[in-house]
C-alpha cells in the first residue's frame, strides 16, 4: 500500500533527475523501486503486465477505500496494439475518477467495474467502466469539470483519453 501511494512522488524525482542528465541515480531509484515491487501482492486480471500492473494498482486504492471494484478482462482482448503509454494513460485516467471520487464519495453501494472485451468478430476493443455515483459530473458544454479544489491542474484526463482514443481511430461514449 506504501508503494503504490508513493509511487507518483517516485515518478517526479526521476522526471527531475531525468532533466538533470543524472542516469545513475535514476537506475538506482528505478532498481529499489523493482526490490519494493516484489513485495506488493497484485492480483493476475490478464496477461498484459501494463493492463495488469495498472488495474491492479487501482483495484488496491479501491479497496483502500472500501469500494467494491469488479473486473473482467476477456482473454482474447489484445491490446497490443496500443502503445504502452498510451494504455496507462487510458486505464489511469478513467479508473482515477470512479475509483476515488465518484464511487468514494457513495454512502453506501461503492463500486467499480471494468470489462474489456473484444467486438464485431474481433475488429474492435471494448473498454467499458462504470460506477456508482450519488451525483451528475459537472460539465461546461461538453466539457467535463474536476470537482478537485485546484481545478486549473485538474480535469485533463478525459481530455488525455479522448486524444489518445482518437489517435486509434476510436471513440469515447460518457453516459449517466
Amino acid at each position: 500500500r506504501k508503494y503504490i501511494h508513493n509511487i507518483e512522488h517516485y515518478m517526479k524525482a526521476i522526471a527531475g533527475l531525468v532533466n538533470e542528465n543524472n542516469n545513475r541515480e535514476v537506475i538506482n531509484i528505478i532498481e529499489e523501486m523493482e526490490k519494493q515491487a516484489l513485495y506488493v501482492t497484485k492480483e493476475i486480471f490478464c496477461t498484459d503486465k501494463i493492463v495488469n500492473g495498472v488495474v491492479s494498482e487501482k483495484n488496491g486504492e479501491a479497496k483502500n477505500k472500501n469500494i467494491e471494484f469488479r473486473v473482467n478482462i476477456e482473454p482474447t482482448a489484445d491490446l497490443t496494439f496500443l502503445d504502452d503509454i498510451d494504455k496507462i494513460g487510458i486505464l489511469g485516467n478513467l479508473l482515477e475518477v470512479p475509483s476515488t471520487e465518484a464511487a468514494g464519495k457513495c454512502r453506501d453501494n461503492k463500486s467499480v467495474a471494468l470489462d474489456i472485451y473484444t467486438s464485431n468478430n474481433n475488429h474492435f476493443i471494448v473498454l467499458n467502466i462504470q460506477n456508482t455515483s450519488e451525483t451528475a459530473p459537472l460539465k461546461k458544454g461538453t466539457r467535463f469539470l474536476s470537482t478537485k479544489k485546484n481545478q486549473e491542474n485538474h480535469g485533463i484526463g478525459l481530455e488525455y483519453v479522448k486524444n489518445v482514443v482518437a489517435k486509434y481511430q476510436g471513440f469515447l461514449n460518457i453516459k449517466y
